[in-house]
């Protein structure tokens, strides 16, 4: 606990050099080499970390847990030993479902971006950047179909009108379903927090 208390007088920018020059050698183990090898991160001082992320259609079990704990328990310690950390989790559902409808669409996404966003379930820009609501990994997969259809229709367009609700059903024919979902329950859920997290 000294220790500890002792470190956080420090300056950041002296308890990060004094970690980096304290830190003894990281080694992974590397699956394609199956050697344990010493982390040398591309560019100095800084670490990326790409994970994949959670399959959101079904319920998660210790299995996909393992994969969640080793990437935030290496990203601690890439943190802790100094490094500046980037970590990417991809969501490959919201993914693939905004991919297919735009191409259905024959409209291009150029971003997506997960944000916790205090009143709407999504968002598209005109530079064809859409925004989800992060708590819709927690709806259904037939509101997430929704939302997907709603955001990518803004591409084509950016209003509410009677074209945009056709856009919408060309790529979901059943979108109703979404909407009363959302109506039903989405008070509810936009009130859900994350847990705080720990610092």
């Amino acid at each position: 606990m000294c220790s500890t208390l002792a470190r956080a007088s420090l300056s950041p920018a002296r308890t990060r050099s004094k970690r980096m020059a304290e830190m003894t050698d990281l080694q992974l183990f590397n699956s394609l080499t199956r050697k344990l090898e010493t982390f040398e991160p591309v560019h100095p001082g800084e670490a990326r970390v790409y994970t994949c992320g959670p399959t959101v259609y079904n319920y998660p079990h210790i299995g996909n847990m393992r994969a969640y704990v080793f990437a935030d328990v290496l990203g601690r310690t890439l943190s802790w030993k100094g490094f500046k950390l980037t970590h990417v989790i991809n969501i490959t559902d919201v993914d693939d479902k905004l991919i297919n409808k735009a191409h259905e669409l024959g409209v291009e996404v150029k971003q997506v971006r997960l944000r916790s966003q205090s009143s709407r379930w999504g968002s598209c820009s005109s530079s064809g950047t859409i925004n989800y609501n992060w708590r819709l990994i927690l709806a259904p997969p037939h509101v997430l179909d929704y939302v997907a259809a709603h955001e990518v229709a803004h591409l084509v367009e950016m209003n509410h009108s009677p074209a945009f609700w056709a856009t919408v059903a060309r790529t979901l024919p059943d979108m109703d379903r979404g909407r009363a979902w959302l109506k039903a329950h989405g008070r509810e859920l936009m009130a859900w927090q994350a847990p705080a997290t720990r610092q």
